[in-house]
């Protein structure tokens, strides 16, 4: 109590210097009497996770990591979530996890960071299933497991994980850690791109363009891709742009095709300007704007 008392005492005299308005949250200056409740909150964490406090433990390493009251300290962050991750704390486990994987305050060690995250999932955290999965999967030589990366995406994806249900499809596309089945890989792409993932309407596009696991379905293909090139895919506004430029399978727009091909080029797609060249896009210049 008089350790933020002393901290009041001390940011008073600021309180004159500043006119705390909405545009001062903005531009993030902090109201002094913030400040110090800032200040008493870690000094009051530091205290219950020196304790034994399991959640004090995991509040003070997202304390050191961001910066709050004190100064980022990656190593001490990694210090407390291990502290808590041994006690079976869900969230310091997965931070943990990310911090070995990346190498963050702590040495980069993939077996480490395979070990946090499976703690964690093996606890239902849906989101270190997927991190597993993904390391499982892309990570390297050491700990790469495919087999073992298509169960956690299973658990994750029946969780509701978007990213565990878009890699799934890949892998049943692809054969990799799994039985291909290009049909289970459709209806994974299918699950992701209907709660919005670019990269699963694009591959949910494209099979159904070439027929990869559903019935070949031009209309379907380009509404998929429509939607992927919408949240931004440079894959999806390539191919589309490459369709409206040689009206295959749509009406032809080469203004249209033009203004896809540029903002895939923006993206640095270079198929978007191949199309460019190709149909002779830069001749739309003036139709689409500079």
């Amino acid at each position: 109590m008089r350790y933020f008392v002393a901290l009041l005492f001390l940011f008073t005299s600021l309180w004159g210097q500043f006119t705390w308005t909405d545009d001062s949250r903005r531009t993030g200056v902090k109201d002094p009497f913030e400040m110090a409740l800032e200040y008493a909150q870690f000094d009051q964490t530091q205290k219950a996770a020196q304790s034994g406090d399991l959640e004090a433990k995991y509040r003070l390493g997202t304390y050191y990591a961001k910066g709050f009251a004190t100064e980022v300290n990656f190593s001490k962050a990694a210090h407390w979530f291990k502290f808590a991750a041994q006690e079976g704390h869900i969230q310091a486990a997965r931070e943990l996890g990310i911090y070995y994987e990346q190498g963050i305050g702590v040495p980069k060690n993939s077996h480490d960071a395979v070990r946090w995250y499976k703690l964690a999932a093996q606890k239902e955290d849906v989101l270190s299933m997927s991190l597993l999965g993904d390391l499982l999967l892309l990570g390297d030589a050491r700990v790469r497991n495919l087999e073992e990366a298509a169960q956690w995406y299973e658990k994750a994806a029946k969780k509701g994980s978007i990213n565990a249900m878009r890699n799934l499809g890949m892998m049943y596309s692809t054969g990799q850690g799994v039985t291909k089945d290009m049909i289970k890989g459709s209806d994974f792409f299918l699950q992701a791109a209907k709660q919005g993932d670019a990269i699963a309407q694009y591959n949910l596009g494209l099979s159904y363009l070439k027929g990869w696991g559903v019935e070949d379905n031009i209309e379907r293909g380009i509404k998929w891709l429509a939607r992927a090139s919408e949240a931004g895919h440079a894959g999806a506004k390539c191919i589309l742009a490459n369709r409206y430029a040689s009206g295959d399978g749509v009406a032809r727009d080469v203004v249209y095709a033009a203004e896809l091909a540029k903002e895939g080029n923006k993206l640095g797609s270079a198929f978007c300007k191949e199309v460019w060249i190709k149909f002779k896009l830069y001749e739309q210049e003036d139709k689409i704007g500079k």
